[in-house]
């Protein structure tokens, strides 16, 4: 890609179209500076029935077939919104960059990708390099509640002495899929099994948080812990998909500590319920800076998963396209902002189209 002087919108391909993905697309076409050009969906029935169905712009193409996409439309930024591991999204994050495509991807594993799998972070980077793009992953976690907002907070502090954050959540805007692996929907001892074989992970991306924090404010972590227990339901909840009875898990609780010399310097936790009000949670975000002069910064009632993750991929763009080939974490570029004009923003790195 090269900087041009061209006022042409931005052409945009998504890759997946599940909640987030839709949420994204409805977000870039309300931007008159991106042009959503195409959808790359999953092979299932219900993927392809979402898109047969007409739930989608009439001039948005769409195809299971990601390189014939990229070739057709030559787009200039992919918002990758499919599967939270860095092997799930590697191949499609490495046929974008090598094509010069730039990319913003809600995985939250690729948020610091040295922590699940470093060998891929260097084929990624190395493809960024050889291709002219960048990629950056960002979404409500990681990427602002637990990272960014705490970077950005301690910015205003005299020291660091310890860093906490509290987030509590509804989770009944996701669908059952996303329940299984946050751990809804078990019985006491289905969520044990399933906890042990690995398939209950609660929220993923708090140790890629973690090690970003102390990376940016010069601090290495000792070691890293987290755990989560089952918050379990004494009367059924109707949701949208299922119904989660009585004696079965509603939630979960989660917390992670990251020590520093020897001493616990991090605190995260997490408490996520299909109906928080019912039993007593209220929904907020808290970051705490201990210090000298400590700083204490609530959002109250809380940031929204879906809408706040699909504006962070959305508003990251012209982040991402003003950055030097290559791979990064959301604290290394400028703070993600809505881009409100008419045309694109200046500086922008751009594909020559034709």
């Amino acid at each position: 890609m090269s900087s041009t002087a061209t006022t042409a919108p931005v052409r945009v391909i998504l890759f997946g179209m599940g909640t987030v993905g839709r949420a994204a697309l409805r977000l870039a076409r309300t931007r008159q500076w991106l042009h959503p050009v195409g959808a790359v969906i999953g092979s299932s029935a219900s993927a392809r029935g979402r898109m047969e169905s007409g739930e989608h712009p009439a001039d948005l193409r769409w195809s299971t077939d990601a390189d014939l996409l990229l070739d057709q439309l030559r787009p200039e930024v992919a918002l990758i919104a499919t599967r939270s591991p860095v092997t799930d999204v590697k191949e499609d994050i490495i046929r974008c960059v090598e094509r010069g495509v730039s990319v913003v991807t809600s995985s939250e594993e690729m948020f610091y990708p040295n922590v699940a799998d470093p060998a891929a972070a260097g084929e990624i980077e190395a493809a960024c390099r050889a291709g002219g793009a960048a990629v950056v992953a960002t979404g409500i976690n990681p990427g602002y509640v637990f990272d960014v907002l705490p970077v950005v907070i301690a910015g205003a502090s005299w020291d660091v002495q310890r860093v906490s954050v509290t987030r509590m959540l509804d989770c009944s805007v996701f669908g059952r899929t996303v329940h299984r692996l946050l751990g809804v929907g078990y019985s006491p001892a289905g969520f044990e099994e399933a906890r042990r074989a690995g398939i209950i992970r609660g929220h993923i991306g708090f140790e890629e948080s973690a090690r970003v924090i102390a990376g940016v404010l010069g601090k290495d972590l000792d070691r890293f812990e987290e755990n989560v227990q089952p918050l379990i339901a004494e009367r059924p909840y109707q949701l949208a998909e299922y119904v989660v009875s009585a004696g079965e898990t509603a939630g979960v609780v989660q917390d992670a500590t990251g020590w520093v010399d020897g001493s616990p310097w991090l605190r995260f936790d997490l408490s996520l319920h299909v109906d928080p009000q019912s039993v007593g949670i209220q929904t907020r975000d808290h970051i705490r800076i201990e210090g000298e002069n400590t700083l204490n910064v609530t959002i109250q009632p809380g940031t929204t998963s879906i809408l706040t993750t699909s504006a962070l991929l959305v508003n990251t763009i012209p982040a991402v396209l003003s950055a030097p080939p290559g791979l990064y974490t959301a604290t290394d570029l400028l703070p993600a902002a809505p881009w409100l004009g008419a045309h694109p923003p200046p500086g922008i790195r751009r594909r020559v189209q034709g």
